[in-house]
């Protein structure tokens, strides 16, 4: 399995794991991370989650070998949404998470790491969502979520110049909460540490503390898959990553 349940007590991890491919993300994973958080928010015995990804990176992306056999009309009404529903479940969990972070968090990888409570990396992590350089845009909420981490300046400099983003400045930004050489054990620390606290208190406080919906901002990102998607550049842009010529 690409994506698995993991559990320490009251804690439960999310475990993203195809490291042969750096944990990019395909639909059929993003269905199982959907399918796996409900299951996570129906159980009263999990307490807090944390979030992490097998191998070298966290999270590289989306799979840009099935990405680049998506047209535009697939674009508008699978993918996009496919990406859009999974990360909501996670941001919609009542228990709070904790993404333990490495290497590249790029793209779709980023999008996932927003959608949790908090952000742990190790030095190495590396921040971006380089998608208007491949002429599209992001698809799974980036939109909303990273503006409402970074502020609306710094997330223009990332997605229209594609600036990347290390781990001290991250932390500096607000991006991410902490940075550990051990990322996987700080946010287990941390989800261990909230499992402690009142749950009834902590679903409470993470509902009046929940992001805005955004359904304008996530039709936004339909309608630009749809229109981008497809084109000469994306396709140029990804066909090296096996999709078709």
């Amino acid at each position: 399995m690409t994506v698995r349940i993991e559990r320490d007590g009251p804690v439960a991890a999310l475990v993203v794991d195809r490291p042969a491919k750096r944990n990019a993300l395909t639909t059929a994973m993003l269905a199982e991370l959907g399918r796996l958080a409900d299951l996570l928010a129906d159980d009263p015995s999990v307490r807090a989650v944390v979030l992490r990804g097998e191998g070298r990176a966290f999270c590289a992306g989306a799979d840009l070998a099935e990405f680049a056999g998506v047209d535009a009309e697939a674009a508008l009404a699978c993918w996009t949404p496919a990406g859009q529903r999974a990360f909501a479940r996670l941001a919609a969990l009542p228990q709070p998470s904790v993404a333990a972070l490495h290497g590249p968090v790029m793209g779709g990888g980023l999008e996932l790491a927003t959608a949790t409570t908090f952000r742990v990396t190790a030095p190495d992590g590396v921040f971006a969502m380089p998608e208007v350089g491949i002429g599209t845009v992001p698809g799974w909420s980036g939109l909303s979520r990273l503006p409402a981490l970074v502020g609306a300046q710094r997330a223009r400099r990332m997605l229209l110049l594609g600036e990347r983003v290390p781990a001290t400045a991250a932390l500096e930004h607000g991006l991410v909460d902490a940075v550990d050489t051990d990322p996987v054990a700080t946010a287990l620390t941390w989800a261990h540490r909230l499992a402690d606290r009142s749950p009834v208190a902590v679903r409470i406080a993470l509902a009046a503390l929940a992001e805005p919906a955004a359904p304008g901002r996530d039709l936004v990102e339909r309608l630009a898959a749809h229109v981008t998607v497809g084109s000469g550049e994306v396709a140029a842009a990804t066909a090296r990553f096996g999709g078709p010529r």
